[in-house]
């Protein structure tokens, strides 16, 4: 009885309750001598982006604010990555090829008869990487040691395609500009339609922690995009153009394009017209701490690895004897595993989960939520399992 009281309970905050909102607000971090397309992070954080006026210019922002033009003579930049030595790697549309420029500002053409590139990303050993090429409607991968470019992407849902992302997993996420779908390319080169986000124009994207971050074009919106279901939230934005910061679910956007995850995945980086502006996310892997009730310190919760592959740790630590339930759910409040039930003595605690159910059976990938009582007061964690 008692475990069928949890799980309806369970079952009616699930449903009931929206899972907390990331977003925290808007802020416009820096203003540009012009119309922007995409962002890259370099190693220190500092930001690179390509910008068509001006006979195609690349510019950099740093931490502190402070922006400066590390190359000329781009023609129609759209997007780029910056790897781990700091070389940034801009694709020219109009020149069909890839321009590489180094710290030093040194400009070479890296990859040519590329046909009209947009979106680049590395692979994580930076050993290849990925285009997207607009007009041809497909993506190619290029090994990076011998040059050689294999088409890994080419069906019919790839409608201009510019921004691009990759999971932990390995799976290869498409954007598609003259359309609102994300394409979904697998490890085994299966292509399908992840979402349809409203509008009629996507932008560049990025990814952390089994999310999507997308720009709507000509929604005003930024979307989160849950990778396992494709389901959607409005991250920021109300619909409306403007340059109005503010609370996330407040400020005014204007035809974002272009945005990009800080390195440690706490800070997300968007353009709006030639603004640079960013939203501030919560730390997914932050502890969670209770509140003191009567004097009495009620404990944490702290979930990691997240995501995960093979097994996560659960810790907690308890003041004074209590009852604990730790619990593991579905994202739509089905019961999958109980951890740890019953009296516990005034310590620390470290449970394991290894991604299977009560029965031992290995469960899906995808996204779940740890459900701790401590002695009456309840935290939850969302954790990401990856097979």
């Amino acid at each position: 009885m008692r475990n069928l009281r949890l799980l309806a309970l369970a079952m009616a905050v699930w449903v009931t309750t929206p899972a907390p909102t990331v977003a925290n607000t808007v802020e416009t971090f820096a203003t540009l001598p012009a119309r922007f397309e995409d962002i890259s992070v370099g190693p220190d954080d500092s930001l690179y982006m390509p910008s068509q006026p001006g006979g195609g210019v690349a510019y950099s922002v740093d931490l502190d604010g402070n922006s400066s033009t590390i190359a000329t003579g781009l023609l129609f930049p759209l997007g780029g990555v910056v790897d781990a030595a700091g070389n940034y790697y801009v694709s020219c549309f109009n020149a069909n090829h890839i321009h590489k420029i180094e710290p030093d500002g040194t400009k070479s053409v890296f990859a040519g008869s590329v046909n009209t590139p947009t979106g680049l990303l590395l692979s994580e050993d930076e050993q290849t990487l990925y285009v997207a090429c607009y007009n041809l409607g497909h993506v190619m991968a290029i090994d990076l040691g011998t040059g050689i470019s294999t088409v890994i992407a080419n069906g019919p849902s790839l409608l201009g395609p510019d921004g691009l992302a990759r999971d932990e997993a390995g799976n290869l996420y498409i954007a598609n500009f003259l359309t609102s779908q994300i394409t979904k390319l697998d490890t085994d080169g299966n292509e399908s339609v992840l979402v349809t986000l409203p509008g009629s124009q996507t932008g560049y994207i990025d990814y952390r922690d089994g999310s999507l971050y997308v720009a709507g074009i000509d929604t005003h919106r930024i979307y989160e995009v849950d990778v396992v279901d494709g389901s959607y939230t409005i991250l920021a934005g109300t619909g409306v153009s403007g340059t109005t910061d503010g609370p996330a679910e407040s400020a005014r956007i204007s035809n974002p394009n272009g945005l990009a995850l800080s390195n440690d995945g706490l800070t997300l980086w968007f353009q709006s017209q030639n603004l640079l502006r960013r939203v501030v996310l919560d730390d997914p892997a932050s502890t969670e701490e209770l509140p003191e009730v009567g004097g009495t310190d009620l404990g944490s919760l702290f979930v990691a690895p997240n995501p995960f592959h093979g097994s996560t740790r659960i810790e907690f630590s308890l003041s004074t004897p209590k009852s604990v339930d730790v619990t593991v759910y579905t994202a739509t409040g089905s019961r999958i595993r109980n951890l740890a039930s019953g009296k516990q003595a005034a310590r620390s605690y470290t449970l394991v989960w290894d991604g299977q159910d009560d029965a031992g059976r290995a469960v899906s990938d995808g996204v779940y939520y740890v459900r701790a009582d401590l002695g009456g007061r309840e935290i939850t964690q969302r954790v990401v399992l990856v097979r």
